[in-house]
C-alpha cells in the first residue's frame, strides 16, 4: 500500500513539474503577451 502511494506522489509531481514548466515556455512562445508600463511608473 505504502509503495502505490509514494509510486503516484511521485508521477503526480512530475507530471506537475513537466505541466508547470510547459505552462511558462509557452508563455514565451505563443502568447508574445508584453504588459504595458503603468503611467505611475513611466519617466517622461
Amino acid at each position: 500500500m505504502k509503495k502505490s502511494i509514494v509510486k503516484a506522489a511521485t508521477v503526480c509531481a512530475g507530471f506537475l513539474t513537466f505541466l508547470a514548466t510547459m505552462a511558462s515556455a509557452s508563455a514565451c512562445w505563443i502568447w508574445f503577451y508584453q504588459p504595458e508600463e503603468p503611467k505611475v511608473l513611466r519617466r517622461e
